[in-house]
């Protein structure tokens, strides 16, 4: 009996040990056309932002921005409850923004959804800017990634190419 009970206790930490060690991840596959260079990386406790540009592109000066996300100790997020989220805080920043909601996939293993946001100015700065987002909720981090370009509103091929990609992303564990 106490073997039993050893090998069990054993058992149990070593999932438990395994369990911790695994971290979620959003695997996207970017265009074949693009190399990015990360432009800057901040960990901000539980936020871990990367954002990047072509390889060819200045910090300054980019055309496309690709920004990715982690927010640690999330869960139970709704797509209604994300986007409410991303609309009132882009209605902080840039007031007459428009938020348009692509898609959102409430009953799937991991809920996400796919919105873009034109705005024509922030409060900050004059330079217009689109974003197409996609967020999943994975099992205990929120991932925000964005496609951004500097215009006012969304050209339908940038749209349809980003979806395309952002779609094709899949969560693993590493």
């Amino acid at each position: 009996m106490k073997k039993f009970i050893s090998l069990t206790l054993l058992l149990m930490v070593t999932v438990v040990s395994f369990a911790q060690v695994r971290k979620q991840t959003l695997v996207t596959p970017w265009p074949e056309e693009y190399v990015f260079k990360v432009g800057s990386v901040e960990d901000l406790g539980n936020m871990h932002v990367t954002q990047s540009i072509p390889e060819n592109e200045a910090p300054d000066k980019w055309t496309l921005l690709i920004n990715t996300t982690i927010i640690k100790h999330v869960s139970d997020l709704t797509p209604a409850g994300i986007i409410e989220m991303f609309r009132k805080s882009t209605k902080e920043e840039a007031p007459q923004a428009k938020l348009t909601v692509i898609e959102n996939k409430p009953k799937a293993k991991n809920v996400y959804v796919l919105f873009k946001v034109e705005i024509p100015r922030f409060h900050y700065d004059t330079q217009p800017q689109s974003r197409l987002y996609y967020i999943v909720q994975g099992d205990g981090e929120l991932f925000v990634n964005y496609a951004a370009t500097k215009s006012a509103t969304m050209d339908k091929a940038f749209e349809s190419k980003w979806v395309k990609v952002f779609k094709a992303s899949k969560l693993q564990y590493e």
